[in-house]
Parts: structure tokens; sequence; C-alpha cells
């Protein structure tokens, strides 16, 4: 039986089973063009991002407000959003959803930061480094998921709607 302890790390658990699922419905494959348009498949696609994105967002509150903060939950989490974001930017570099370097150019960039990232925490257990962060890791986390909704929005609503949009805010 779980217990409530464990109820972040159930949801934790819940955010990587939702990964495939993201895919299946955002990589164009036989499955889903049989059962829905392609629109709507991107759409499915976006809205369980989101989950998995406010699940994130969520597991991380009950943990924090109730103390069930765990070994591996500080383990498992990060390494969740990582496949997440990581999966769904590459998958949208892959499918060619844009004709654009600027994309893969973002998506390699992402990658590398993230390997180099992974390498440095990696190091710094070796060494018995404390490097669990509560305040950056949140915020970059929710950036980089916005920052892939805005992938799905582009998909959705075209990429000249989303550079007009990206222009004005940048003008802002």
């Amino acid at each position: 039986m779980m217990q409530k302890k464990d109820i972040p790390n159930a949801i934790c658990w819940f955010r990587i089973a939702l990964i495939p699922l993201v895919l299946l419905f955002l990589i164009p494959n036989r499955i889903s063009y049989m059962l829905i348009p392609y629109h709507t498949s991107i759409l499915i696609s976006g809205i369980l991002f989101t989950i998995a994105m406010v699940s994130d967002f969520v597991d991380g509150k009950i943990a924090r407000k109730y103390n069930f903060v765990s070994d591996l939950g500080k383990f498992l989490d990060p390494i969740a959003d990582k496949m997440l974001v990581l999966a769904v930017c590459v998958a949208f570099a892959g499918i060619g959803t844009f004709k654009n370097a600027t994309i893969l150019v973002s998506v390699v960039a992402i990658l590398l930061r993230e390997l180099m990232i992974s390498g440095l925490r990696l190091s710094a257990a070796s060494h018995s480094v404390a490097e669990y962060s509560q305040y950056s890791t949140a915020e970059d986390v929710h950036l980089r998921g916005v920052a892939a909704q805005l992938l799905f929005l582009a998909t959705e609503l075209g990429y000249t709607y989303f550079y007009l949009v990206a222009r004005w805010l940048g003008e802002g």
C-alpha cells in the first residue's frame, strides 16, 4: 500500500509514464493518424505535455509542503523533467516541424547544456558535494516547459504566427 509520503514520487513516475503518450501523439505515425487528424493529435500531445508539466509543479509543492522530500525524489524529479522536455524538443526537431536551423541549433544547445549539467552533478555527487538546489532548478524547468509549450502552439498555429508573436514579445 502506498503511503502519503510516496505521493510525490508516484506523481513523478506518472510524469515519466506520460512521455511515450506525448510522443505517440506528437510524432507522425500510422496509429494516431488512423484514429484522429494531425492537428488534433498535436493538440492531444500538447495537453498531455501540459498535464506532465503541471504534475512537476504539484509533486514538488506536495513534497516541500508536507516534508515528503526523499532521496529518490531528489534524484528522479530532475531526470523526469529532462526526459520530458528533451524528448519533446528532439521530437519537434526530428519531425521537421520547423524548416529552420535556429530550432535545430536551439535543441542541440539545450541537449548539450543538459549533458554538461548532468555531468557536473554526477561529478559533484562522486565527490560527496551537496548540490540540491530548490531555487534555480524549479524555475529553470518551468521555463523550459513554457518554451516547449510555445513549440506546441507554433506547430498548431503555424510558424509565421509564432514568429510574429515572439517578435512582438521581444520588442515589448
